[in-house]
């Protein structure tokens, strides 16, 4: 019988910071000592760099650093052999924060890297339709439904449908996925330049097919709909055609999504 592999220091604390993600809850203290532990880690060269970059990337993204997460993802990827886990959270940061640009060649690169792998494809599908590149999700289901034929149902026949009726609807309206891009990039933008970064983004899709990316912003209700006025005006200004009609951005408050637990309050 084999001995089951231990896992490494590393590892744990970036199965650690995950789930900090997933329960949103975390504690800024913890994330300062292990994003310290895993640069000690990286240049004592006691850990595999890659791992050591995802753990700083992962705690940059929690602490809201915008700057240093895309500096530890380009680190990160930049290896040729970089790991499916390493290149899927890189995808989950970019995506919540809105780096498409970015985020789209390691989708792209994990999807032909993994085609026959159920989870990665999943993945690609979930944040393709994030940031508005409904025609490409659209091109991955079938290559998905193969590979998950004798799965329950659970959740993805309302994820397929919303995203084949936003892409016929985006089709008829002559919308390609560069132009939904473009000014959800737009938006995005906007709004890091007005000192309110993207922190989160969600898509919600109408019976019609229409649909409405939701942004994150560490912004009350006031601002947000102040900010939701500029951004319609800006899109008009930019572009002839905003596409209204068919899909619309707006940004919410983040201030619930991550919250701090201390514990100097015994938590």
């Amino acid at each position: 019988m084999t001995a089951q592999a231990q896992p490494t220091e590393i590892s744990s604390l970036n199965v650690e910071l995950t789930q900090m993600l997933d329960a949103s809850i975390y504690d800024e203290a913890r994330v300062r000592q292990i994003e310290v532990r895993a640069s000690y880690l990286l240049s004592k060269g006691l850990a595999d760099s890659g791992s050591c970059y995802m753990a700083q990337f992962l705690a940059a993204h929690i602490t809201h650093n915008e700057a240093a997460a895309v500096q530890a993802i380009s680190r990160a990827v930049a290896n040729p052999v970089c790991s499916a886990t390493i290149i899927q959270n890189a995808v989950v940061v970019l995506s919540c924060i809105g780096r498409y640009d970015d985020a789209v060649p390691l989708i792209e690169r994990m999807v032909a890297e993994h085609p026959d792998s159920k989870r990665i494809l999943f993945s690609a599908i979930i944040h393709l339709q994030l940031g508005g590149l409904i025609a490409r999700a659209a091109e991955l289901i079938e290559p998905y439904e193969r590979l998950r034929i004798n799965d329950p149902p659970g959740r993805w026949p309302a994820l397929k449908d919303a995203i084949l009726s936003s892409n016929k609807l985006l089709s008829e309206s002559g919308f390609s996925d560069a132009m939904v891009g473009e000014r959800l990039a737009s938006a995005v933008d906007f709004l890091r330049t007005h000192g309110t970064p993207v922190l989160r983004m969600s898509r919600f899709t109408l019976d019609s097919g229409e649909f409405i990316s939701q942004l994150y912003i560490k912004a009350d209700p006031e601002q947000c709909a102040h900010l939701n006025f500029d951004i319609a005006d800006m899109l008009v200004d930019k572009f002839e055609d905003p596409g209204s009609a068919v899909f619309s951005i707006v940004c919410r408050p983040h201030a619930d999504i991550y919250y701090t637990k201390s514990l100097a309050e015994g938590q």
